[in-house]
């Protein structure tokens, strides 16, 4: 996909871009609740984080919701702390992984600026919180 950057009238840049690009990402097969009372280690299927990697999740339940975010090379889980001291409880819950990595450098870009992209994929889904 060719992206046109226009800066003013005599300054554009063209840069393709790849979706396929997007960093592969599933909830784990067995993923089906989180613990009420106790702290939380949820992975993911695909690849440990790289270079300018980061993965986000948000639980949300009725007005209730908390977000998460890691980074650090070879990371391969998050950490979710008691959900109770933030107000939820047990029930139906919804679950989103967000996935992103970014490349610093693009191959045509505004040499003063400089330009980056940023692949993510996202999933959700719901689950059950006991």
């Amino acid at each position: 996909m060719d992206v046109v950057y226009t800066k003013d009238s005599k300054h554009s840049f063209v840069n393709t871009f790849e979706p396929t690009n997007a960093p592969a990402l599933d909830f784990k097969d067995d993923f089906t609740k989180l613990s009420l009372k106790t702290n939380n280690t949820m992975g993911w299927k695909g690849d440990p984080l790289g270079e300018n990697d980061e993965i986000q999740i948000q639980i949300t339940q009725g007005d209730k919701s908390i977000s998460l975010l890691t980074q650090g090379i070879g990371t391969s889980f998050i950490k979710i702390n008691n959900l109770e001291t933030v107000k939820f409880r047990k029930g139906k819950a919804k679950i989103s992984l967000l996935r992103k990595h970014t490349i610093d450098e693009i191959s045509n870009p505004d040499k003063t600026a400089g330009g980056r992209v940023s692949y993510a994929s996202e999933v959700v889904k719901e689950i059950n919180i006991d």
